[in-house]
């Protein structure tokens, strides 16, 4: 849409927006969804989008609560009506400010109703289907956008989590048997709409990282136990990009609770936080920090980044200072003092090289820092607790052009 010329562009749309509105109550289904698709897409965008906000939100709401769950337009209302949503309030947050979906004309009231009641879709009590499954997940999604209070958008969240932990539980446990099964031949595929621990994992990671946004502000102390489950997890799937994530906000969110000082930690998060459990995820996560995904990279080094990391060593182990000249090992005695009590930083340099962004200023500044990680593994400062995890994410790195 041109905004000189022989049109006047938006100023002209937003005079007689009004003589447009009945389209949204007398046009079919089939007519609206591409409307309403092309308020959003070029040449429309967000601000067209937003003149009719609160007419496209209703017509949506009125097709997602009146159509079967299974419907074609009752699947692509819901994914439409979200993609409308995310596109005019992208960080629209639970509590903060008039969520988006009461504004909508009519029913506002009503579609914020049934949007929070889409998150209770999915039960796992073997009658539930795929299709279900994802209504849930769309439900989540749009919870920041329908629910005006931060402790019922919580509540939403944790029966989700709740729903899904068996039978996420249940498909690793089978996951494992078929792994230690002796392959005979291709696995039996399931019947079409039985729900998968893909879609389980997704959905679950959706609300745990809701949860770390939410929790924060109402309740903190639950922190800990929902940050543990999600971590237990990511273990056992350390290449699901999401359950990564998830991990990985929680956790952010946990240290950043204890961050004030280390004396003021509750037990709970300085059990969760400790060294102790740094070794073990760094065991289970070898293989995300070498994935081919920078996405699974970065977010691998988040979680391991978060737990309290090990001092340097200052004192290098004997086999390892033989193999070292004299010149070295004087330099490196002459240095110990410096590192005596340092946090060892060298998975926190990793993870910037992962998730910030690459340019020429970060480049001259991480080769540097490269650098100073040769000399610290040259002359024995890493924990060897730490050695395998760099090994590997040194590897990873070598995918970054």
């Amino acid at each position: 849409m041109k905004a000189v010329g022989a049109s006047i562009g938006l100023g002209a749309i937003i005079r007689s927006a009004t003589a447009w509105m009945g389209i949204f109550a007398t046009a079919s289904d089939e007519e609206l969804l591409p409307f309403i698709r092309g308020l959003l897409q070029p040449p429309g965008g967000v601000e067209l989008a937003e003149i009719f906000a609160a007419q496209a939100l209703g017509a949506l709401g009125r097709m997602v609560m009146l159509s079967s769950s299974s419907g074609g337009s009752s699947s692509e209302a819901l994914s439409l009506l979200l993609d409308y949503c995310e596109a005019l309030r992208p960080e629209a947050a639970a509590g903060s400010g008039l969520p988006l979906l009461l504004t909508a004309q009519p029913g506002g009231v009503a579609l914020a109703g049934h949007v929070r009641g889409l998150c209770n879709s999915w039960s796992n009590d073997g009658s539930s289907s795929k299709g279900e499954l994802l209504t849930c997940w769309a439900g989540l999604q749009l919870l920041p956008h329908a629910c005006d209070r931060v402790l019922q958008a919580v509540e939403m969240c944790e029966a989700v989590l709740h729903a899904t932990e068996e039978a996420v539980a249940h498909q690793l446990q089978q996951v494992k048997q078929q792994q230690q099964a002796v392959a005979v031949g291709p696995a039996a595929a399931g019947a079409e709409g039985d729900v998968d621990l893909e879609d389980l994992l997704h959905v679950r990671a959706t609300a745990a990282t809701m949860l770390a946004k939410l929790l924060p502000a109402v309740a903190p102390e639950k922190l800990p136990a929902v940050a543990a489950a999600a971590v237990k997890v990511t273990l056992l799937q350390p290449l699901h990009y999401p359950t990564l994530h998830a991990a990985a906000a929680l956790l952010a969110a946990v240290q950043a609770e204890g961050s004030s000082s280390k004396s003021s930690r509750s037990k709970a998060v300085a059990d969760l936080l400790a060294t102790s459990n740094f070794a073990k995820a760094a065991d289970a996560l070898l293989p995300a920090l070498t994935a081919a995904s920078q996405q699974v990279r970065g977010a691998a080094l988040q979680v391991l980044t978060s737990f309290d990391q090990p001092a340097f060593v200052t004192a290098p182990a004997t086999a390892d200072v033989g193999t070292l000249t004299s010149s070295s090992t004087g330099q490196a005695t002459s240095q110990s003092p410096a590192f005596t009590g340092v946090t060892c930083d060298v998975l926190v340099l990793l993870r910037q090289i992962h998730t910030e962004k690459c340019s020429l200023e970060h480049g001259r500044s991480w080769a540097v820092a490269l650098e100073r990680l040769q000399n610290h593994v040259e002359y024995g400062r890493v924990p060897e607790v730490l050695l395998p995890a760099v090994v590997a994410g040194l590897l990873g790195v070598l995918y970054i052009r």
